[in-house]
């Protein structure tokens, strides 16, 4: 992995004084060039915008991996591989593609994957916070990726994890840990974007379904049973900020996903949950969309990348 994306500060491009996002997109990255590449390669299954940004995250933790599908040492001809919450099935069509010798399982709520797929993957519905219907020691990998605020018991996600995994099999987790921050004081509480992640993290905590587990998971995975646990958190800048020309790509796409996630997300959370009027949360989406396209405004979010063991001498 790429150590632009680490724990250290993100160089700042000085070069961006003005906060015309759209001017320097031309010269720069095209925000629609980069839709369109994802797109083009991945036939995201309809253009439902939901799905567009689950395949531009998708897009993002490619270029954050440098072209990796994940962080596990898994051996080059597994077996059997399961993909939790599989959304658009992007991530499991790639799998059976790199990995010709796997069957490839991918499980949603929702039947929104293609029906054209490579041969040895499958989708199925299931709701991966019942019971899973897997035999013990049963997968190579199982793979977890963008379910934060979707899970209500991660103690009993991972367990069932765990059960299913192979003696030496691995989990790979992937979340975004939803808030923002940053190394200069330019992401501060009287922004708009502030004030949004405190209220939606509020509704989610007040829903049963927080977003805060994406840096606790270690010690869920240790106390489940697991070995060789290993996290890396990387920043995800949102916008064309970032000196680093790779950060910088990886910024518009974020900032791609943003321009309508803030809303689909938000309102939801905002009018259900918190009951705030609609005109209050658009009132409030407004300010954040200039703010996102402000490359004054240095932000950034951490993902986090999990990675864990099941013992060679697990005996249940």
């Amino acid at each position: 992995m790429s150590d632009s994306a680490s724990d250290g500060h993100i160089s700042v491009d000085e070069t961006a004084n003005d906060s015309a996002f759209d001017s320097v997109a031309e010269s720069e990255i095209s925000t629609e060039s980069l839709a369109s590449s994802i797109y083009e390669k991945y036939l995201a299954p309809n253009d439902e915008a939901e799905q567009d940004r689950l395949d531009i995250f998708h897009h993002i933790n490619l270029l954050m991996l440098d072209g990796e599908l994940l962080t596990a040492p898994i051996p080059k001809d597994p077996q059997m591989i399961l993909d939790i919450g599989t959304g658009t099935g992007i991530w499991a069509i790639d799998a059976g593609e790199k990995y010709p010798s796997a069957k490839v399982i991918g499980t949603d709520l929702s039947p929104i994957q293609p029906n054209w797929v490579p041969p040895n993957v499958e989708f199925q519905i299931d709701d991966a916070e019942q019971e899973w219907t897997w035999p013990k020691n049963h997968f190579d990998l199982v793979h977890i990726r963008n379910l934060n605020g979707a899970i209500k018991d991660w103690n009993f996600l991972l367990k069932e994890a765990f059960r299913t995994t192979k003696p030496g099999g691995w989990v790979d987790i992937t979340e975004y840990e939803f808030h923002l921050y940053s190394d200069d004081g330019t992401y501060h509480k009287d922004l708009g974007m502030y004030k949004y992640y405190n209220l939606v993290n509020k509704a989610a905590d007040k829903s049963g379904r927080p977003f805060g587990i994406a840096s606790h998971i270690a010690p869920i995975l240790e106390a489940c049973g697991f070995e060789e646990i290993r996290v890396k958190m990387m920043k995800l800048p949102l916008g064309t900020w970032p000196a680093d020309p790779k950060l910088k790509e990886i910024g518009a796409f974020f900032t791609l996903a943003a321009e309508t996630g803030f809303e689909a997300l938000g309102m939801a959370y905002l009018t259900r949950v918190l009951g705030m009027e609609v005109e209050d949360v658009n009132e409030l989406l407004r300010k954040i969309n200039g703010e996102i396209k402000n490359r004054k405004i240095h932000a950034y979010g951490k993902q986090y990348y999990y990675t864990a063991r099941k013992p060679l001498n697990c005996d249940e």
